[in-house]
């Protein structure tokens, strides 16, 4: 007689074979700006389908209801309190958005931000995409040591970019920082045409000799091939999608040096 077969799956005391790791779900906080939003998902998905035969990201997406006078105080440093208020309560409702749908990391591609997540995000189970990490893990892996930071006039003051680990991060005076907040305006509305390549060559040497220059707010994305700076381009939207397709192929609850370990090339 055969003997009696117990003990398989299921069975009292004997666990069932795990089953596939949890997916990481990012929650994007998008509209700032729009066209950066865009062209963060367009490249994510192309990186996330390259690297998984296909396959789309998870990705939750949270459109900021930005007024247009708030979203010009930041790009010009006048924010005052009410405008930090502002966007602190629209930041802390996208972050409420991504915990309801089950979001577990979360990415803000908006230099001119950055700073105001951090505080929201504690005591909250979502983990922190840094985009200023990413960029600066770029420059160390391409060997820049004097870099020169276009952003908004708000970014400059948060100090984001502080000089460590090496690199030199410099800044444009008060001339070159207005014409730089024009070019933001004007990539933000989809066209820096009014920059050719000798306005951008005397901005990239505003501050000096440089070996590259970091696009520190994402709505330059639109220069991140240029060769008219006349150095390299550190472009941080570029950064940030890089950083969010290795989270995005780990598990959900992965660290950080097992994300930084499968790196997408």
């Amino acid at each position: 007689m055969n003997p009696t077969r117990s003990g398989g799956p299921g069975a009292p005391g004997v666990p069932a074979p795990p089953g596939p790791a949890p997916r990481a779900r990012l929650g994007l906080v998008g509209g700032v700006g729009p066209l950066a939003t865009a062209d963060f998902y367009l490249r994510l998905v192309e990186h996330h389908q390259r690297a998984t035969g296909g396959a789309y990201p998870d990705v939750v997406t949270h459109s900021l209801p930005l007024p247009a006078a708030l979203e010009r105080a930041f790009i010009t440093g006048t924010a005052d309190a009410t405008h930090h208020a502002g966007i602190t309560a629209l930041l802390g409702d996208a972050l409420d958005v991504f915990e309801r749908a089950g979001a577990t990391c979360v990415a803000l591609p908006c230099n001119t931000l950055h700073s105001h997540l951090p505080g929201l995000l504690r005591g909250r189970d979502l983990e922190w995409i840094d985009m200023v990490g990413a960029v600066r893990r770029r420059i160390a892996r391409d060997g820049h040591r004097r870099v020169l930071v276009l952003g908004t006039t708000s970014t400059l003051r948060t100090d984001l970019y502080r000089d460590g680990d090496g690199v030199e991060f410099a800044v444009p005076g008060a001339a070159a920082q207005r014409e730089a907040e024009q070019l933001v305006l004007a990539c933000l509305d989809g066209d820096p045409s009014a920059f050719p390549a000798a306005r951008l060559r005397a901005l990239a040497g505003s501050a000096g000799p440089v070996d590259a220059v970091v696009l520190g707010c994402t709505d330059l994305h639109l220069l991140r091939e240029s060769a008219d700076f006349g150095v390299p381009v550190v472009d941080s939207l570029s950064c940030l999608v890089d950083a969010c397709a290795r989270r995005l192929l780990a598990p959900a609850h992965a660290g950080p040096a097992a994300v930084l370990a499968g790196a997408v090339r």
